[in-house]
């Protein structure tokens, strides 16, 4: 494992530190909650595995096999600091009936998965890759992947903080894998 992989998983211990102790997380959903925005929902499959195969699929057929390369390389990276900062946190998701505050510590318990969203973290992973590829729509790429954020808010799945700190994990493993800086130390080679 190389030093991005652990600063990525620094920054995710971090994040989870300020959020304990006092924040405005339950206000902000409710808000959210309350512009009654069902379509908002559907946002939430952009950041499932069929989105970025799909894309991935899609730049393949296309000819762009490099895109295709950061693509994995960064959704790789981000599932697997996720799924540490999920297991290793164990922050109650809003629908298990804890408040914000409710911190279990390290469990397999998906009722206590919300801290990083990895809905969030895949989606911006993707988007900052395609930002990168293709600038000239960085703000659409960007913009869908926000409304993924905003949709495991709105149905119940995510505090806003969890939002935001999948964005962060996301966004930092697109820009390591467009940085060239493998992930585990593995080169693809298509």
């Amino acid at each position: 494992m190389n030093r991005y992989f652990f600063s990525l998983l620094l920054v995710t211990a971090l994040l989870a530190a300020p959020v304990q102790a006092a924040s405005p997380d339950e206000a902000i959903a409710q808000w959210i909650q309350g512009w009654d925005t069902p379509w908002l929902e559907e946002f939430s499959h952009l950041g499932e595995a069929p989105a970025y195969v799909s894309v991935a699929l899609l730049l393949a057929a296309a000819g762009d096999l490099e895109t295709v390369e950061l693509i994995i390389e960064a959704e790789a990276g981000a599932a697997v600091v996720t799924w540490g900062g999920k297991v290793g946190v164990g922050r109650a998701r809003p629908w298990s009936g804890h408040d914000a505050s409710t911190f279990v510590g390290p469990t397999f318990n998906g009722r206590y998965h919300s801290f990083p969203s990895g809905h969030t973290a895949s989606a911006f992973a993707l988007a900052t890759v395609l930002a990168e590829r293709y600038p000239n729509w960085a703000p659409v790429w960007y913009g869908l992947a926000t409304c993924v954020g905003l949709a495991r808010i709105s149905a119940g799945a995510h505090w806003p903080s969890d939002v935001l700190a999948g964005a962060v994990v996301g966004h930092l493993a697109g820009r390591a894998a467009v940085a060239g800086r493998p992930w585990f130390g593995i080169e693809w080679n298509f």
